[in-house]
């Protein structure tokens, strides 16, 4: 490998060792709180350390066990960002404002939005499912094989 490729890949290893704090800092903000308000003083600091370390132990866990990561992102991408962005607004609004009086042509434009996304949502997860499949798949024919090779 050439000097060039190492030198970027240990600067993208530089750069996500420094800023995995600063990606940390919500979760950790969100589940650490509730779990210190149960210690004494005495045992804040160390509690703290133990659990940031668990969540980093635990997402290097799934990093170190799910190596297809991209599928994964794909699958968990067409089920949420559809029902977050395109089929639950839609629905909230008109729940929300249907005793307000919403014209018709506003509640027309949600049901197709919703529509669109449900749309999404139902070809995105199939791809991303297939494509988990076939993947998957492929990697048993190619052990059979080389354990029939043997």
């Amino acid at each position: 490998m050439s000097s060039t490729y190492q030198g970027v890949k240990l600067l993208y290893s530089f750069g996500i060792f420094i800023t995995f704090a600063l990606q940390f800092y919500v979760p950790a903000e969100i589940l650490i709180p509730p779990v210190l308000a149960r210690v004494s003083v005495r045992w804040e600091r160390p509690v703290d350390m133990l659990l940031r370390t668990v969540l980093v132990l635990f997402t290097c866990a799934l990093a170190i066990l799910i190596p297809e990561l991209d599928l994964v992102i794909s699958l968990v991408g067409s089920v949420s960002s559809s029902f977050l962005a395109l089929i639950f607004p839609p629905i909230l609004q008109i729940l929300t404002f249907h005793t307000e009086g919403l014209s018709p042509l506003v509640t027309i434009k949600n049901a197709a939005i919703s529509l669109i996304g449900l749309i999404g949502f139902i070809t995105g997860t199939y791809i991303a499912i297939e494509k988990i499949i076939e993947r998957n798949g492929l990697k048993s024919t190619e052990a059979f094989s080389s354990f029939m090779v043997q």
